[in-house]
């Protein structure tokens, strides 16, 4: 902290800062290889013997979360026309049409339990870039629901792919957090409708237990993936900016939340009637117990093999769901009271 402390209060340009930051050849290494540069480019940046394009500087930002808002301020004076924002109604209003012939070519060719996977990343991907151009700060995220129980109720949400911009990590994994009946997700996939919150202050008020997935969510934006009157989870959108899901952008995260539907099959979709979501604590208690999720699988597999029956990962996944997801709620409760 001192360290950086000593930088805000010492670098005049946002070359002062890089070479501040770049001190150790360990790290300029790292940012010259993800830049895909020579280490000596780095040091005619520094030297000011020549300018970053426009997606090296921007990656570059990526690249280094804790500097990000300090390089900016600085950058701006060098080079504010790579920092002229784009209003938001200026954004497209439609996939384009060779992403959808992506994904349709991809649904066709692969397997499904491969599209399941590779379908999200690609929608992710491509949404979190349609809806936040300019590396404002975004995380796309594809939420699905818990495995049940057989003949259960759905009582989570669960984090299948995302992908983000600074402050979020760019790979957002599966089962980093839950979702249930305390957060705007779960409320969008219960009513099958479109959830907007426009800042911070309205989520506390609405949702005061709910957890978004960073600490600089402002805004944020979760649509329901629904095919026919089945739901199999939501298309969820967070930003750093203030009431940036207006209603033009909700249309075209519509677009990519219908798009989504094609990646599962029928089984990962579940009836209005099917749902009974828990109150979910906050991340913090959820990481203490998500911890365990590897080891519970096991443990159910030898418990059941013990009784004489053998289970396959598959069958043992949602058995150990459901012992998590019982530890989560009594969290809550305990919390409550």
């Amino acid at each position: 902290m001192k360290v950086k402390a000593h930088f805000m209060n010492t670098a005049e340009t946002w070359r002062e800062l890089l070479k501040q930051i770049v001190s150790s050849t360990k790290e300029r290494k790292r940012l010259a290889d993800h830049l895909d540069i020579n280490a000596m480019t780095l040091t005619r940046w520094i030297n000011n013997q020549s300018d970053p394009r426009q997606d090296n500087l921007l990656a570059l930002l990526d690249m280094l979360p804790d500097y990000r808002q300090q390089l900016i301020q600085l950058m701006k004076l060098e080079f504010p026309q790579y920092f002229s924002e784009v209003p938001v109604s200026t954004i497209p209003q439609d996939i384009p049409s060779n992403f959808y012939y992506r994904v349709l070519k991809e649904y066709t060719m692969l397997p499904p339990h491969i599209n399941a996977t590779l379908i999200p990343i690609l929608i992710a991907q491509q949404a979190l870039g349609h809806l936040d151009p300019q590396k404002r700060g975004m995380a796309a995220i594809v939420v699905m629901c818990t495995p049940p129980l057989p003949n259960g109720k759905v009582r989570s949400l669960s984090i299948l792919q995302g992908r983000g911009t600074s402050p979020w990590d760019r790979f957002i994994n599966e089962y980093e957090q839950l979702f249930g009946s305390e957060s705007p997700l779960g409320q969008a996939v219960e009513q099958g409708r479109v959830i907007v919150i426009s800042d911070a202050n309205m989520r506390k008020q609405q949702y005061p237990f709910h957890t978004p997935t960073s600490p600089w969510t402002e805004s944020e934006m979760a649509l329901p993936i629904m095919r026919h009157n089945a739901l199999a989870g939501c298309l969820y959108f967070a930003s750093t900016q203030h009431d940036y899901f207006t209603d033009e952008l909700q249309e075209v995260g519509l677009s990519y939340s219908t798009l989504l539907s094609v990646a599962f099959d029928a089984a990962r979709f579940y009836a209005p009637d099917d749902f009974s979501f828990g109150l979910i604590p906050s991340l913090a208690q959820q990481r203490s117990v998500l911890a365990h999720l590897q080891n519970t699988i096991k443990s159910v597999m030898v418990e059941y093999k013990q009784n004489g029956r053998i289970l396959t990962r598959l069958e043992a996944e949602p058995l150990a769901w459901n012992q998590l997801e019982q530890a989560l709620f009594r969290l809550s409760a305990e919390t409550e009271l």
